[in-house]
């Protein structure tokens, strides 16, 4: 065609497939969710919004795009048990269904003992392995945490240094604070390091754990986001840390908002739970992508 090797039809297939790629997509149909509870349905549609984002966090194997996770929740009929489906879209889903059936076993454990007024539940993360992982422990660690510094030590350090000081927006006081919590975390975790076998020593091992994101969770962020700011620090460490801290703070909340969930006598979903995995179904044009 003009005098090339294209021909008129080669040319009309390229073009049906850049309008095929560029067509831009019908908007939308508006289906918003009705905010009242259904007369078949325990849980609102906030609380299983909570519950499911909760156990989503909590699944994650990877802070990698492509290695994703996703969690369902379904209620029972008889409104007193749930069902949590977990699928992935690489990797074993053995080591999570284990982990989420230890926490199936505490959430109905905390069903069963219901809300008591001014009691705080005790948190119990059953995400060990993964935990150990974020703070770069030598009992957790992988390819990809090997040699690198201990998350806790670097938090140390860092606020401890000589260029960290009280300015405009942090007081002296705060800076105490946040120094006197880093210091908390610091030896929790060196507690935790002296263990010489986790196995044996599990009860004491998911202790320590514990403490360490229930104090994470307390750290004052805002306070080191100020104090590093400032500070002659690598950057990549300042943006690091604060994402860091607040990433292990997220184990604490998300468990305890699911041990509240499930002590809330006027909603018995949490009295039977049940963990299944989903399997994927993944077309062969994806598992032969070089993007996986």
């Amino acid at each position: 065609m003009w005098g090339g090797a294209i021909t008129r039809l080669q040319l009309q297939q390229t073009i049906s497939r850049l309008r095929k790629l560029d067509e831009l997509p019908e908007v939308p149909s508006e289906n918003l969710a009705v905010p009242e509870v259904d007369q078949t349905c325990h849980l609102s549609i906030s609380r299983e919004k909570e519950i499911a984002s909760n156990l989503a966090f909590l699944s994650a194997t990877s802070d990698e795009s492509l290695k994703g996770m996703a969690v369902c929740v379904e209620e029972h009929c008889n409104g007193e048990g749930i069902t949590i489906r977990i699928a992935s879209n690489t990797g074993d889903l053995s080591a999570v269904i284990r982990e989420f059936i230890t926490l199936a076993k505490i959430l109905e454990q905390a069903a069963r003992q219901g809300r008591y007024p001014n009691q705080v539940p005790k948190c119990r993360c059953p995400r060990l392995i993964q935990i150990l992982s974020r703070l770069r422990s030598r009992h957790g660690e992988t390819w990809k945490t090997a040699g690198r510094p201990a998350l806790l030590a670097q938090l140390h350090e860092a606020i401890n240094d000589k260029s960290v000081k009280a300015r405009s927006g942090l007081t002296k006081s705060s800076l105490k604070a946040g120094r006197d919590r880093a210091r908390a975390l610091h030896a929790l975790f060196t507690k935790l390091e002296g263990m010489s076998d986790l196995h044996a020593e599990s009860g004491k091992a998911h202790e320590a754990v514990g403490e360490i994101i229930k104090q994470a969770h307390e750290f004052p962020l805002v306070a080191l986001s100020a104090a590093l700011e400032s500070s002659m620090l690598d950057p990549t460490l300042k943006q690091y840390l604060p994402g860091a801290i607040g990433k292990l703070a997220s184990y604490y909340s998300a468990t305890f908002e699911l041990v509240c969930a499930a002590r809330d006598r006027t909603c018995r979903v949490f009295q039977n739970v049940q963990v299944e995995p989903f399997q994927i179904q993944m077309p062969a044009s994806l598992q032969e992508s070089p993007w996986k």
